[in-house]
């Protein structure tokens, strides 16, 4: 052989190699199963098909299966009927034994020549009938065979490797469904609410859940289990329709949010602004009428005066100092839902009638010094005048006596 032909030859031959290393193959499975794997009826007396199939098969010459069934649930209508898959190739030999008890020990089909079917395909079909409810009913494949041809040099028929695929039928109640929201739930604000439906009597798996409630706007929620979050207290009514096949079903459950959210206080003193002296020895009005609770109303007052006299309850409070300092007020207030908070606010109390109240006038000094002036010179020309006339009398009463 030519050298250079060899080479390349070897060159080909060791890329071939790196790709089949690289690339590898990868080979179907054939399998045998039953088709729809998953059968859902709605109502007692249904009627229904069953395929057995083989898939990604070669030189299928003959195969043999045993299949079975609950016959409380399923009952077998005819005879098993022969699929196309081998029937395509030429004559068959389609054998299906007796049903007893739910149960066909063996069904098979042969070609009657050494031919062979390669694909996938119906091999067989089955029809059944629903005779009772149940939630699930398998039917199941055993015993199953391939074959394919005898080979040339005779011996026996090569067995096909394959796998089993069964089939189950779900039978859902012929009636409406019974929908169940659940229990009452007592939470606190912002605490998330499980709401669970699962223990609806329902069969269908495709039940459709719905839950609806008002919470400041109608609120609308799609799910077996859903969660929610409520931040404003009150007691909610939540309402689940359970829809399926059959029907649908309501029920209520309800939601108690509590109200944890404290009021909030406020002091204020009629007819003194914050920080403006107090006299001492004079009745004053405290208020909390400015405290407010959002979700609630206030229920109690509590005032510490700060002086060491003993709590006052309500609102408001009339209350006067003994003596002059700064006493520390606070205010305590409680909502309807036990809910409280504190407040507190310094108030200077000073000696009575030394300091100015709402009443009193506070003059600048150079007026002040002013009105002082004026008062002198008033008072001293009170006095002039009152003394005019003495003096008058006086010179008179000499002159008199001078003549005399």
């Amino acid at each position: 052989m030519d050298k250079k032909l060899l080479t390349v030859c070897c060159i080909l031959s060791l890329v071939a190699v790196a790709l089949f290393s690289v690339v590898p193959v990868r080979a179907q499975t054939t399998a045998i199963g039953l088709n729809p794997a998953n059968y859902v009826a709605h109502s007692m007396g249904e009627n229904f098909t069953i395929d057995i199939t083989v898939s990604n098969v070669q030189n299928l010459w003959s195969w043999c299966v045993g299949i079975s069934w609950d016959p409380n649930v399923l009952s077998l209508i005819g005879n098993p009927l022969q699929g196309p898959f081998l029937k395509a190739k030429g004559e068959t030999l389609f054998l299906p034994l007796p049903a007893i008890n739910g149960t066909i020990n063996e069904l098979s089909c042969t070609l009657l020549s050494f031919d062979s079917a390669s694909g996938s395909g119906v091999l067989a079909t089955l029809n059944f009938n629903i005779t009772k409810e149940t939630v699930e009913s398998p039917i199941t494949l055993f015993n199953t065979t391939l074959l394919a041809p005898l080979p040339a040099s005779g011996g026996t028929n090569p067995p096909i490797d394959h796998q089993v695929e069964n089939a189950t039928v779900t039978l859902i109640l012929g009636k409406a469904p019974v929908a169940d929201a659940g229990q009452d739930q007592t939470v606190s604000q912002g605490t998330q609410v499980v709401l669970n439906g699962s223990k609806t009597s329902s069969m269908d798996p495709n039940a459709n859940y719905t839950w609806s409630f008002k919470d400041g706007t109608q609120r609308t929620l799609q799910g077996m289990i859903v969660n929610y979050t409520f931040n404003t207290p009150g007691t909610y009514d939540i309402i689940l329709t359970v829809q399926d096949s059959f029907g649908n079903s309501t029920d209520t459950t309800k939601i108690t949010v509590r109200d944890t959210t404290p009021p909030v206080p406020k002091i204020s003193i009629h007819g003194y602004s914050t920080g403006q002296n107090i006299p001492a020895q004079q009745l004053i009005t405290f208020s909390g009428s400015g405290s407010a609770d959002p979700y609630s109303t206030i229920k109690y007052y509590a005032w510490e005066m700060g002086d060491g006299s003993p709590t006052i309850n309500g609102d408001p409070v009339v209350y006067a100092y003994s003596n002059p300092g700064t006493y520390n007020v606070t205010l305590t207030v409680i909502d309807a839902a036990g809910n409280n908070a504190t407040t507190t606010m310094a108030v200077n109390v000073t000696l009575a009638n030394t300091d100015a109240s709402p009443a009193s006038l506070n003059l600048p000094t150079y007026v002040v010094g002013i009105l002082l002036v004026i008062t002198a010179l008033a008072i001293g020309g009170s006095v002039f005048w009152l003394r005019k006339p003495r003096i008058a009398n006086e010179a008179n009463e000499a002159h008199a006596v001078s003549e005399n």
